[in-house]
This record gives C-alpha cells, structure tokens and sequence, in this order.
C-alpha cells in the first residue's frame, strides 16, 4: 500500500472457527479501553494478543458497529508468531462517510490468513462504546 488512505480489496474463503478449533485462540481488544468506552475523535490501538503459530502469514482486523453505520478501513498486517499484532487508528483509517459518533457501539473481529487455508475468523471483542 502507497498510501494510508489505500485499502485493498479482500476475496477470500473463511473457515468459522468451532469453539473447539478456538481454544487458545486470542480475543483481540481496544489497549487503554479497559472500561469498554472510547471518545470519539481519539487515536485508540486494537491488538490482537500474542499467539503462537507458524501457519499464519496476516490478520485482518474489522472494527464496525452492527450496522455498519460507522467502521475502520481494511488494513493487512504481518502475523509474526508470538508477538502482539497492533493497529493504531488514526483518523485516516476510519471510514471518512462512516465516522463514530457519541452512542456508537463496535466490536473487533480479527481474521488470521492461514497459509493454504484461507482467511480463518476468529474470536470476537467485548463492545467498545463511544464516548465525547
């Protein structure tokens, strides 16, 4: 990507994980929201925890409302095995016509691209809140 203001568009197959092909699996989180608010205008960062797998190559991140009304860019990162994955967002990296507002509620899903599998979807956040 050239730019941040870039995103790729993504066609892929996903394998929905079973609870039990999710044990030990990482649920990822918004740092610092502990209390599951946001403020809205704010720089946050979304991780997905450590996990250690040499079948992973990326993760995709999705940070939407139910209905889409507000939601982040596609962005691909690099899985590295045993390390956090982070995403700042930025400004740029919320959907310009798509911004959270005060009363907004949006939860992260994170997507592992498992090398000649696919995209395998994992595990769910806790709802993040938008404050002013």
């Amino acid at each position: 990507m050239k730019s941040s203001n870039q995103y790729k568009s993504v066609q892929a197959t996903f394998k929905v994980l079973t609870n039990h092909d999710k044990q030990g699996y990482p649920i990822p989180y918004v740092e610092g929201a502990e209390d599951g608010t946001i403020r809205v205008g704010e720089t946050f960062t979304i991780v997905l925890p450590p996990h250690v797998s040499p079948s992973y190559e990326r993760v995709h991140f999705m940070f939407n409302t139910a209905g889409v009304t507000a939601g982040i860019y596609i962005r691909l990162l690099d899985f590295v095995s045993g390390e956090a994955t982070r995403l700042v967002v930025t400004p740029d990296v919320i959907i310009a016509e798509k911004p959270f507002k005060v009363g907004d509620v949006a939860t992260v899903e994170s997507f592992l691209d498992m090398r000649n599998v696919g995209w395998v979807w994992g595990e769910v956040s806790v709802p993040y809140t938008f404050i002013s």
